[in-house]
């Protein structure tokens, strides 16, 4: 059976805004993670779960009724390989259109991937 394709796309959103001191600067921000879910190129949402047929590789139809998964230990890297942990997992549930996420609090720094 062919899996559901995931792309995970992540935008890294970090505000500095002007300080007057040294003791207003911001030194963490956020970062946002969007999900979007396909099956062979056809977009999947929870408007799609039990309406929509997909065949699979062997030419079986079926259809979704549920879209839940974990991604865990998630772990930016900096330029220097350094990983920086953000939480031990995520629960993305496309049943509740649950395609957008923000994780508060990141360290303001550059970093060059993600890791899970």
């Amino acid at each position: 059976m062919r899996a559901i394709k995931t792309i995970l796309f992540f935008t890294l959103v970090l505000f500095i805004n002007a300080c007057s001191s040294d003791d207003d600067k911001i030194t963490t921000g956020f970062i946002t993670l969007n999900f979007t879910h396909n099956w062979d190129g056809e977009s999947v949402s929870s408007s799609s779960f039990n309406t929509v047929n997909f065949t699979n590789a062997h030419g079986e139809v079926m259809s979704i009724s549920k879209l839940r998964y974990l991604i865990s230990n998630i772990n930016l890297v900096k330029s220097n390989g350094d990983l920086i942990p953000l939480s031990n997992y995520i629960l993305v549930d496309v049943t509740n259109d649950a395609t957008s996420l923000q994780i508060m609090d990141i360290p303001l720094d550059t970093y060059t991937s993600m890791k899970f």
